[in-house]
């Protein structure tokens, strides 16, 4: 499998899965011989941008400085217990996915509050109003009770 096959982050995850598998110190011509036993064949300049990737990003230390060609690289606890770049990925999608459904859910909410509240303040206005009427005028104060044919004595 030619390496153009697969996305760089599967390209970083590939590494990494090789260095947590390994667990000792490897050296770069070490990585570049065991990769390609594992399938994918990788540029050399690419394997060197990935494990200065790895170093940033604190998953891979340099274990034994002896020059540019011959270091001797390690996995660090952090990334040894990495689920992987592509994982990680994945949840924070998940994550930005549910975040946005979250806030979708509410504004919901927000709008149903407000029209029930509106119909609610409509409803008690409108009694009140009606309050009034009969206060002004005394004479259809039975008039509901005799809409449901309710006598008033």
């Amino acid at each position: 499998m030619d390496i153009t096959e697969i996305t760089p982050i599967q390209q970083i995850d590939k590494v990494l899965d090789f260095f947590k598998g390994d667990r000792g110190h490897v050296s770069f011509d070490h990585v570049i011989t065991r990769l390609d036993i594992d399938g994918v064949t990788f540029n050399g300049d690419i394997l060197r941008r990935i494990i200065e990737k790895l170093i940033r990003d604190n998953y891979v230390y340099i274990a034994v400085p002896q020059g540019a060609n011959f270091e001797k690289y390690a996995v660090t606890f952090e990334g040894y217990i990495f689920i992987g770049y592509e994982r990680q990925q994945t949840l924070q999608n998940e994550e930005v996915f549910r975040i946005s459904q979250m806030e979708i859910d509410a504004k919901k909410y927000r709008d149903k509050l407000f029209w029930a509240t509106l119909i609610a303040g409509i409803a008690a206005f409108l009694l009140l109003l009606w309050q009034v009427f009969l206060w002004i005028n005394p004479t259809y104060s039975s008039f509901p009770y005799t809409i449901f044919g309710i006598v008033r004595k």
